[in-house]
């Protein structure tokens, strides 16, 4: 039994719809309906489904909107669309996005009804059975052929569609994992095809994906192959993925991974990354940027070292850019990364740029921010500071307010109260140890500050953060 389920914003036609068609007589059952996008999607996390018809135009959220959210979200389920008007750009784009048919309400009458269902009920068996002929693949099979093309999906779980699958290549792929297919041919015209629809179908979709020329294949096992390309998945796709190529590989340079050696190791990036120089200085950002690729760390590992920084920029630069750093929540490829820190370049130097001060003085302010939080737990004066950057104490004061709109003092006494409130969130640490550690010999006037600053005293700010984490 193929269950159903109605998307559409006139009650009137949902319901002609369910009660007038034979579904019955095809194998199909309408379970439920929705009248827009956003209440079908609640319906879809809760009921299983086969099919789903849906209108194009609806107000709240329309059919297409709808599609492009369950091709990430529940991409087995085959999908009709209704139209009032035969609109062929919005019909193209429905078929892209992988309907296998559309309904024109116009021609939607008693005496084409069991024409409609046959076809749909026909395609539907067809999409089912491509997929599941896609998934049975045979692994244990030797290649005879050297060389395919590999489509891999930027979110894993997303498949292609009946519609791309059929458009790509008239017999189907090997699905080695959910959103890694393999086209493997010995007749070269056959592999320009496929090459060219790839390419198509690639630059046509909202959805990132990236395609791949592999060769070295024949005398390998499927399964061997297929351990081989869902390791560079898991790992090495996120920094390979380039919208704008093909990617080139041979089954060897899988096999056999070579890694740069970037000059500089995590520690030393994270080191720079929180100094101001790479703000200022175009070329020390992009060494940055190419030794954390040539590290290349595991996806997770990557996000947690961005999260450390960005917090960490926060609590050093919020008084001067006033303006939170916010981390995007997914990074789909190293492309995004990269591209994420030339736009906190600009963020940070459009808010702290001041073109009447000289490139000297400039960099001995910036180098005084990362000597400040080195030694947040000394004392710490403008002169000392200040002949550290070997500039004179009243110069290096004027300058530092010029450059950050607050006083020196006033920058010291910020970073010491937000790393106070780091201490007392993720720490067990005493009220004593983290004053001494955040500068201040005498714990009483900590306290008394750090409730001038906030509002609350120390114990009572871990109170209420620790009953917030719970």
């Amino acid at each position: 039994m193929i269950k159903v389920m109605v998307v559409d914003d006139d009650k009137l036609v949902r319901k002609g719809l369910i009660s007038a068609m034979p579904w019955k007589d095809f194998d199909m059952e309408v379970i439920c309906e929705a009248n827009n996008g956003e209440k079908a999607l609640e319906i879809l996390e809760t009921t299983d489904i086969d099919l789903l018809l849906t209108d194009i135009s609806m107000a709240v959220m329309s059919g297409l909107e709808l599609m492009m959210i369950m091709r990430e979200r529940f991409p087995t389920i085959l999908v009709v669309v209704l139209t009032l008007h035969q609109n062929f750009d919005y019909i193209q784009k429905a078929l892209r996005l992988g309907a296998i048919d559309y309904i024109s309400k116009v021609e939607l009458n008693q005496d084409c009804f069991d024409e409609i269902l046959a076809r749909i009920h026909q395609r539907t068996l067809a999409a089912q059975k491509s997929s599941k002929r896609a998934i049975a693949a045979p692994y244990e099979e030797i290649l005879d052929v050297d060389e395919g093309y590999v489509w891999f999906s930027e979110r894993k779980g997303v498949e292609l569609t009946q519609y791309e699958l059929e458009n790509i290549d008239s017999d189907p792929p090997l699905l080695l994992n959910s959103g890694v297919y393999l086209w493997v041919s010995s007749e070269q015209d056959k592999l320009n095809s496929i090459s060219t629809n790839l390419r198509t179908l690639r630059n046509s979709n909202t959805t990132m994906y990236g395609v791949m020329h592999l060769t070295g294949l024949k005398g390998l096992q499927v399964n061997k192959l297929q351990q081989l390309l869902l390791a560079y998945y898991e790992q090495d796709f996120f920094y390979d993925y380039d919208p704008t190529r093909i990617l080139i590989k041979s089954v060897d340079e899988l096999a056999n991974k070579q890694v740069a050696s970037p000059q500089r190791n995590i520690a030393e990036i994270r080191e720079t990354l929180l100094s101001f120089n790479w703000v200022h200085n175009h070329i020390i950002l992009e060494g940055i940027a190419l030794d954390l690729k040539a590290l290349q760390l595991p996806t997770a590992s990557l996000i947690n070292e961005l999260y450390l920084i960005v917090n960490e920029w926060n609590r050093i630069y919020f008084p001067l850019t006033s303006e939170k750093i916010v981390m995007p929540t997914h990074f789909s490829s190293w492309i995004e990364v990269e591209k994420w820190l030339y736009r906190m370049k600009t963020l940070l130097h459009n808010a702290v740029v001041k073109p009447h001060l000289s490139e000297e003085v400039k960099m001995c302010i910036y180098r005084s921010i990362l000597l400040i939080n080195q030694e947040l737990a000394s004392p710490l004066s403008a002169k000392y500071i200040a002949d550290k950057v070997n500039m004179s104490r009243s110069y290096f004061s004027q300058c530092f307010k010029d450059m950050f709109e607050m006083t020196f003092n006033e920058y010291v006494r910020h970073v010491r109260v937000e790393k106070a409130k780091e201490y007392l969130s993720f720490t067990d640490k005493q009220i004593l140890w983290i004053a001494e550690n955040t500068g201040y010999a005498d714990h009483k006037y900590f306290s008394r500050l750090f409730r001038q600053s906030t509002g609350v005293l120390p114990s009572e700010y871990r109170q209420k953060h620790r009953k917030v984490e719970k």
